[in-house]
């Protein structure tokens, strides 16, 4: 596989995972916790930001 073909194939993969964001947001918050950022992404590795919901 030359470069651009594994580059083109990545882009493939990931743009199916724009998708699911949101998805992964809602279950963090139904978790109790507040909106979540997303501040860092290695590959298809993410990682989440937020903090717990207030109660009241």
């Amino acid at each position: 596989m030359h470069q651009d073909e594994i580059r083109e194939l990545f882009n493939r993969q990931a743009a199916s995972y724009d998708t699911q964001w949101a998805k992964t947001a809602s279950i963090i918050e139904s978790g109790g916790f507040e909106s979540p950022v997303r501040f860092f992404q290695a590959g298809l590795i993410h990682a989440w930001l937020s903090t717990r919901a207030r109660r009241g």
